[in-house]
């Protein structure tokens, strides 16, 4: 697991001509160990040997999911999270298969002691905190246009004018935050389709936050917002 650690820190270490891995090598290196340990184990017994062996295999890809992809740091980087959330989804497919194997394997009447999901919603929850941290990184793209927003005089506000420089700036900030996550590795679509989604939930919390602190805004300017702002991302 320290070896593990490592990598997960440097997910980009790699010779220039050397594409950066979409998921982190421990995974499959970890699988195809558990592969062959299950092979070598169902050759001498198919019965409650083979059910303990699953509950180990299912305790340490807990372990892994805890230690190497949920990540507490403040601000990693995008290729780090990306790899992270490739990590927990090719994870999260092949412990169904593992598990599915070994029930092939095990004796009919074990079968049913023979499950890894609390190894599964380690990784579901792995994935959601790399989601989060991509989340963040947007939210950290537009803290300027927002804290611009609520730094004007809207009550002061007599005229409906053109679009206000922090919106554009705004507008920018997502959809190119967005954008750079989604070229960092090649994302599932529901994936993208989740921090998409997380995207604009986020900004409608926080939009709504930001006209909170505006007050208090004039009738003009209240119509200047709102139309600057669907205006930009119209």
């Amino acid at each position: 697991m320290q070896t593990y650690k490592s990598e997960r820190s440097n997910p980009s270490k790699h010779s220039e001509d050397e594409p950066s891995p979409t998921v982190l090598p421990s995974s499959a290196d970890l699988f195809t160990f558990y592969r062959q340990t299950l092979s070598q184990c169902a050759k001498l017994s198919t019965s409650t040997p083979l059910v303990d062996l699953s509950r180990l295999f299912s305790k340490w890809l807990q372990v892994y999911s805890e230690q190497i992809l949920s990540t507490t740091k403040p601000r990693p980087e995008l290729a780090e999270l990306t790899a992270i959330l490739n990590t927990a989804d090719y994870c999260l497919t092949t412990t169904s298969q593992l598990e599915e194997r070994i029930k092939a394997k095990v004796d009919e009447s074990l079968r049913g002691e023979v499950q890894f999901d609390a190894a599964r919603e380690g990784f579901i929850s792995a994935a959601n905190l790399a989601i989060r941290g991509l989340v963040k990184k947007v939210e950290g793209d537009t803290e300027l246009p927002f804290r611009e927003m609520v730094n004007t005089n809207w009550a002061n506000v007599e005229n409906v004018g053109d679009h206000s420089g922090y919106v554009n700036e705004m507008v920018i900030a997502i959809k190119g935050g967005v954008r750079e996550i989604t070229g960092q590795g090649h994302l599932r679509d529901r994936y993208i389709r989740t921090l998409c989604d997380r995207v604009v939930e986020w900004f409608g919390n926080r939009f709504i936050d930001a006209i909170i602190s505006c007050r208090p805004i004039s009738e003009a300017g209240a119509e200047q917002v709102f139309s600057q702002l669907f205006g930009g991302f119209g």
